[in-house]
């Protein structure tokens, strides 16, 4: 890997962490206007769109055949998309901005736990010690030091739907491994418009039991920019700059990038104006610091192996 191109990845992952970490911001000022699901609704009916008109740009229609794979590209893309975002913006509803950045910054831990499960191999003791480490900063950060609010508190609830959100999302990244021989966008097209058709339905369901309304074009007029910030940046851009960054220089290196989302929400929520509690912003240093700290021992190891 050359100088260049290293350096572009970075770019690139940098601007991603950054975009994301922003995006929850966001998504937190339209749930005040509309609720989860049409904020679902809408965040996939136009991202789905987009996708499939770049698909359809770069790769051909023959990019959109299923071979065989419906059954579970409908599946990924139910859990990927669907209960992914529903969990996350529910969630999100009774949380913090910041909060929803820290327990998504725990991808990493939650994909080496699944790991274990799936094969019986066990992660190496500076992953199990990571885990332990950026748990107890999770910890720390919902509670803001009060541990028994944990269970009481609706914030609590909201993070655990959160938490929910980032092993689903977790499962999508790991049943990609059966697409390797696809592009990552025809990749994320299919399962896009497979988690888009779910969300449809669930919405419909959810609008005839009433416990939503669909948003209005008053509403639409009040979250246009917020919602062309989450589909065009948040949902496509970020996206793509993230998965060409992880092919250039790998996901043991690229993972760090993760860091910039809780980084980055806590600084937009600072000139915001907003004032966190010590336990808070400790359980901040905790997360990240596990989170840097298996990956530099993790690739460190795997340099190792390779020598």
């Amino acid at each position: 890997m050359n100088t260049p191109n290293a350096n572009r990845a970075m770019l690139l992952l940098l601007l991603a962490g950054v975009t994301w970490g922003g995006f929850y911001h966001v998504a937190k000022a339209v749930l005040s206007v509309i609720d989860a699901f049409g904020m679902v609704m809408l965040r996939y009916g136009f991202t789905s769109l987009l996708f499939a008109l770049m698909l359809w740009r770069f790769e051909g229609l023959k990019a959109f055949r299923m071979e065989g794979e419906g059954s579970r590209l409908f599946l990924t893309g139910a859990i990927g998309f669907a209960a992914f975002n529903f969990l996350t913006f529910i969630g999100l509803s009774y949380s913090t901005p910041e909060h929803g950045t820290i327990i998504m910054a725990l991808m990493p831990m939650i994909t080496a736990s699944i790991n274990w499960a799936r094969s019986g191999s066990r992660p190496a003791a500076h992953t199990l010690a990571s885990i332990a480490l950026a748990m107890a900063g999770v910890v720390l950060v919902i509670t803001r030091g009060d541990f028994a609010s944990l269970l009481a508190s609706k914030s609590a609830l909201g993070d655990l739907l959160l938490l929910g959100g980032a092993s689903c999302w977790v499962v999508y990244t790991l049943m990609s491994a059966r697409y390797a021989a696809w592009s990552p966008l025809r990749y994320t097209t299919l399962t896009t418009l497979s988690g888009t058709v779910t969300v449809l339905a669930v919405v419909a369901l959810a609008f005839v039991l009433g416990w939503t309304e669909l948003p209005t074009v008053a509403d639409m007029e009040r979250i246009g920019w917020h919602l062309a910030y989450i589909v065009l940046f948040a949902s496509v851009a970020a996206v793509v700059a993230w998965n060409v960054g992880i092919r250039i220089i790998g996901p043991l290196n690229g993972v760090l990038f993760i860091n910039l989302l809780p980084i980055s929400a806590f600084a937009i929520g600072v000139a915001q104006g907003k004032s966190f509690s010590a336990a808070e912003l400790a359980g901040a240093v905790l997360v990240i610091g596990a989170l840097v700290l298996n990956s530099l021992l993790s690739r460190r190891g795997a340099s190792a192996a390779l020598a």
